[in-house]
C-alpha cells in the first residue's frame, strides 16, 4: 500500500524548468494578490499518455505549460505551486468557483497536449502557516 503522499500528488512540471533570467526575477517578487477572497483549489497534475518515462521534465516539452502558469502566478492566483516527485505536479489556486478553477486547469498547454491530466479538488485547510511556506528555498 504506498502512502497517501505517495498518491499521484502530480507535478507542476514547469515549475522545475530553468526559468529565463527576467522570468526568475519577476518570480521572486510575490505577485499582487488580486484574487485573495477567492475560493482556494488544489490542482494535482500526473502523467498522461503523452508524458516521457524515464525523461526529466526539462525533456518534456513543458515551456508552454511554465509560461501559462507563471503567467496565473503573476496575475496572484497562485499560492503554491511546483514538482511533487520526479514526475508529478501540485498548484494551489485561488478562483472564483469549481469551474473557473476546472476551465484554468483545462486550458493549460500540458493537458491539452496530455503531457498531464488532472483534477481539481476545492481546499480549505483549516491551518496555514505563511513563515513556512515563505522559507527561503536552499
Amino acid at each position: 500500500m504506498r502512502p497517501i503522499l505517495a498518491l499521484p500528488l502530480v507535478v507542476l512540471l514547469a515549475f522545475s524548468l530553468p526559468a529565463p533570467a527576467a522570468a526568475a526575477d519577476e518570480a521572486a517578487a510575490p505577485p499582487a494578490a488580486t484574487e485573495t477572497a477567492a475560493p482556494l483549489f488544489a490542482l494535482i497534475l500526473a502523467p498522461g499518455p503523452a508524458w516521457k518515462p524515464g525523461r526529466p521534465f526539462t525533456e518534456q516539452g513543458l515551456r508552454p505549460h511554465f509560461d501559462y502558469w507563471m503567467a496565473h502566478f503573476r496575475a496572484g492566483r497562485i499560492a503554491s505551486a511546483g514538482p511533487v516527485g520526479a514526475d508529478s505536479g501540485l498548484v494551489l489556486l485561488r478562483a472564483a468557483d469549481q469551474a473557473a478553477a476546472d476551465a484554468i486547469l483545462a486550458a493549460d498547454p500540458a493537458i491539452v497536449a496530455g503531457i498531464f491530466t488532472g483534477t481539481v479538488r476545492r481546499y480549505a485547510p483549516p491551518m496555514i502557516n505563511a513563515d513556512a511556506l515563505a522559507a527561503p528555498r536552499g
